[in-house]
């Protein structure tokens, strides 16, 4: 039996792939002009570690991700 909430947040989750390749890009090329990226790096690396959990989360419920989520 699938949740509506859950659902949703799976959803949600899958879409978050380009948006984290954007920032992870925009990141990069911050860096590469000589910009002092530390604390947006942090913030990317604590979301990443976010999604990572909810990722687990969901699988063990029965959602389906692909290996690249």
């Amino acid at each position: 039996m699938s949740d509506d909430v859950l659902d949703q947040i799976a959803e949600d989750i899958k879409n978050l792939k380009p948006k984290l390749d954007r920032a992870r890009d925009l990141i990069e090329a911050a860096r590469e002009a000589g910009e002092d990226v530390t604390a947006l790096q942090s913030q990317l690396n604590d979301l990443e570690m976010r999604k990572a959990r909810w990722v687990r989360m969901l699988r063990r419920r029965g959602y389906i991700f692909d290996e690249s989520d």
